[in-house]
């Protein structure tokens, strides 16, 4: 994907099916606001706009949003670890989902057992892991996007810098 415009539609059309509207809601972002990026016109996106897909859209890996580098969905993103494993002489798939603090235990006659396997304090690690992440990764957008407007702001000064010598010089040679 070449522009952040375009890496905005292709989340719309992998993970709504094409469905601006709902994209719109769940990242809580205004439809104009987003027909201005994504239509015709093409605006770039603001720091809300970036900011409002990292905070409400987690899946989605901020580094390729931004810059297009590595893939649109962070890979441990509901990881599922499965082991093998024998109880009471049977050979049972265990499924761990970290998010919900549950085991699936599938025997071999295929029946499927669900139970609560984590200490509530477990649980709370878990969410505050996941809040921290979702902070770590704001904070990176953020400082993406500072060193981007520092950047910017930099090259307008070598600019505003060349002028006022290209001044001085226009104003010394006349006055010789």
């Amino acid at each position: 994907m070449e522009t952040i415009n375009e890496r905005i539609k292709e989340i719309i059309q992998v993970l709504y099916h094409g469905n601006a509207s709902e994209f719109s809601r769940k990242a809580n972002i205004k439809q104009p606001t987003l027909n201005t990026i994504i239509g015709g016109r093409q605006s770039k996106p603001s720091y809300e706009v970036i900011n409002a897909i990292a905070l409400n859209v987690k899946d989605v890996d901020l580094e390729w949003l931004l810059t297009g580098k590595g893939e649109m969905l962070k890979s441990n993103y509901m990881v599922q670890s499965q082991i093998a494993n024998t109880i009471g002489g049977h050979n049972v798939n265990i499924s761990s989902m970290p998010e919900t603090g549950s085991q699936k235990i599938i025997n071999e006659e295929g029946i499927l057992v669900t139970r609560e396997s984590w200490p509530s304090e477990r649980t709370q690690l878990l969410s505050k892991i996941s809040e921290l992440t979702a902070e770590a990764e704001r904070l990176k957008l953020e400082n993406i996007l500072l060193k981007n407007s520092l950047n910017d702001k930099d090259s307008l000064i070598r600019s505003k810098d060349e002028f006022i010598q290209y001044i001085k010089q226009s104003v010394n040679s006349k006055s010789k």
